[in-house]
This record gives C-alpha cells, sequence and structure tokens, in this order.
C-alpha cells in the first residue's frame, strides 16, 4: 500500500513538471510567457532561444526535485511526506516564475 502512494506522489510530480516543459510550445503563437505577441515574432531566434531555455531549466530542476522527493519519500513519516510533496511543488513553481519573470522582463527588451 505504501508503494501504491509513492508511486502516486512521484507520477505526480513528474506529470507536473512535463506539462511546465511543455507549456511554451503547446500555448498560441499570439503568447509568449504570458505577453501577447504578433504572430510573426513568434519565430524570432530570441523568443525560440528563450522558450528552449525555458523547458531545459524546467526539465533540469524538475529532475532535481523529482530525485530528492524520491529520496526523501521513504526516509520520512506519513505526515512529513505530506509536507515534503508540498513543499517540494511549490519551491518548484516559485523558482520557475522567477525565470518567467526574468525572461518577460528580457523578451519585451527585445521587441
Amino acid at each position: 500500500m505504501k508503494w501504491i502512494m509513492y508511486g502516486t506522489i512521484i507520477l505526480l510530480q513528474i506529470f507536473v513538471v512535463a506539462i511546465m516543459t511543455i507549456t511554451p510550445y503547446i500555448t498560441r503563437k499570439t503568447e509568449s510567457f504570458g505577453i501577447a505577441i504578433p504572430q510573426e515574432v513568434y519565430n524570432k531566434p530570441t523568443l525560440v532561444q528563450f522558450r528552449k531555455r525555458y523547458a531545459h531549466n524546467c526539465a533540469i530542476l524538475g529532475g532535481i526535485v523529482t530525485i530528492l522527493l524520491i529520496g526523501l519519500i521513504p526516509v520520512l513519516n506519513e505526515n512529513s511526506r505530506s509536507v515534503a510533496y508540498v513543499v517540494s511543488l511549490f519551491g518548484y513553481l516559485s523558482d520557475l516564475s522567477l525565470f518567467i519573470t526574468i525572461s518577460s522582463s528580457l523578451t519585451r527588451s527585445f521587441m
């Protein structure tokens, strides 16, 4: 029974990381990192580079957080596992939001 819970937590983490990683590629071409842009600008090299860098950073940070979670889950008690999952998820998302803020300010300066 414990392994079902462990597996569910890890699968949820992997799902969140995967969705966050592919988000720039599945959004409308008139939007880039929450900023409305003309469709012609979507394929500019600077924005293509931002999307690649964002996906790369998401995957690396998500992988690190997931590995830490895999290492911590078997060692912690039930209450601590829940707290560890929530803290890791919010920590991952807050680090990504910082990256988005920096990227969006740079995007504005290039347009």
